[in-house]
């Protein structure tokens, strides 16, 4: 997940070796498609993973 400032474009990786996505077919790359991202008042980013049906939470600080 990549975090990027609207103002100047720079950019952040704030989360890596996500369980979202399913393994792709032969010869396809995987596809690495979140199904929901949801943020709360503190920042808090949520995610749902598809392969286990599970909702994640990465902690901003």
């Amino acid at each position: 997940m990549t975090e990027i400032d609207p103002i100047d474009g720079t950019r952040r990786v704030i989360a890596g070796d996500l369980p979202i996505g399913f393994v792709g077919g032969a010869g396809m790359p995987p596809s690495y498609i979140p199904t929901g991202v949801a943020i709360d008042a503190r920042g808090n980013i949520y995610f749902s993973a598809d392969p286990n049906n599970g909702i994640y939470r990465i902690p901003i600080r």
